[in-house]
């Protein structure tokens, strides 16, 4: 997902949920580090503090594009006072211009074409979900003022479609999806497969 807070998830002494790549945002983990709350963590860009103050977790922080990012130093412990979070630290140092003029520019695109369909959507005859993402963007920096003031600028956009599924129920109620878990709807219904009730009061609620 091109977002640099997963870089924490390697760091040993740190654990977070597994990362859905077909998430929609920005896909920040919230992480505990060496046990300590998600909320306990610390995120500064340049020396600013970027943590969020309202919740102090990762998800609703600005995350700078990769190709504008010159350096990460993610520490989980023995950082100095200089680092702000009783958890985990992550600081960011974006790239500056210099005495040459340069830029570039990228896309990055996704296409349900090139993904592997979903266990279970495969299981009952669905096709892959719709999944077309382009993330698009450019550089530019250069000198100001040669050898005293330097400019860089980022510009980073998305475009992303994508479908989605309803639950179990409604697939089985909208589309004669079949139940392919015949404990999993005895114990929803009271009804074992071979037509004996093990709960009559299920049987009584539902008449």
């Amino acid at each position: 997902t091109r977002n640099l807070l997963q870089l924490l998830t390697l760091a040993p002494g740190v654990t977070s949920p597994l990362t859905n790549n077909s998430a929609i945002g920005r896909n920040s983990p919230n992480v505990s580090v060496n046990g300590s709350r998600v909320t306990q963590n610390g995120y500064q860009i340049n020396g600013v503090d970027g943590t969020d103050t309202s919740l102090h977790v990762f998800a609703d922080v600005g995350v700078p594009a990769p190709e504008s990012v010159a350096e990460v130093n993610a520490q989980t412990s023995l950082y100095d006072a200089s680092a702000s979070g009783a958890g985990g630290s992550v600081q960011v140092i974006t790239k500056s211009g210099t005495n040459v003029v340069h830029g570039a520019a990228y896309e990055y695109f996704r296409n349900e074409l090139l993904n592997a369909n979903d266990p279970n959507l495969q299981a009952v005859g669905e096709r892959r979900p719709v999944m077309r993402r382009n993330v698009y963007g450019a550089t530019l920096g250069g000198p100001l003022q040669k050898d005293h003031a330097f400019f860089f600028v980022s510009y980073e956009g998305l475009r992303q479609r994508q479908s989605c599924y309803a639950s179990g129920d409604k697939l089985r109620e909208n589309w004669n999806v079949p139940d392919r878990d015949p404990a999993a709807r005895s114990e929803r219904t009271g009804a074992r497969p071979g037509g004996e009730n093990p709960r009559p009061e299920l049987r009584e609620i539902q008449a």
